[in-house]
């Protein structure tokens, strides 16, 4: 699947949440933007479960016209936004000079939404107030 196109398509088998690993290797270094590069990452690990796994490679091109700029900025933003935890982001060097580097990434999906929503606020008369 095309995770630059938008979201996954309604598939049953490709069901939200339903998988313990999704990986994708070599397309979000072709987004356009920060923003599509957050929603394409998004996009795809959105369906791996709470708990499950994600893992990913993308490589720097020497030649990245019209292509977002990589970096561990961008690639903890896009992770903060889906849910994930990053335990391994690194930049490794490569021999290959139109392709110099590649990002490489793993993490899991957090079990519960974040950020958490705030807890609902709660007016308190002047009476209980005196209590608490």
């Amino acid at each position: 699947m095309d995770c630059l196109t938008g979201a996954p398509p309604a598939h049953p088998h490709l069901p939200v949440a339903g998988f313990d690993l999704t990986t994708q290797f070599g397309l979000l270094g072709l987004s356009s933007s920060a923003a599509h590069f957050t929603s394409a990452f998004a996009g795809i690990h959105q369906l791996a479960r709470p708990g499950g796994w994600v893992a990913g490679a993308n490589w720097v091109s020497a030649r990245a016209r019209n292509r977002v700029h990589l970096s561990a900025p961008l690639y903890r933003s896009a992770a903060h936004r889906a849910g994930i935890t990053l335990t391994v982001l690194d930049r490794v060097t490569s021999a290959d000079p139109d392709f110099p580097a590649v990002w490489i990434y793993a993490g899991t999906k957090r079990s519960t939404k974040w950020p958490p929503s705030p807890a609902p606020k709660r007016s308190i008369s002047p009476r209980s107030a005196s209590h608490i």
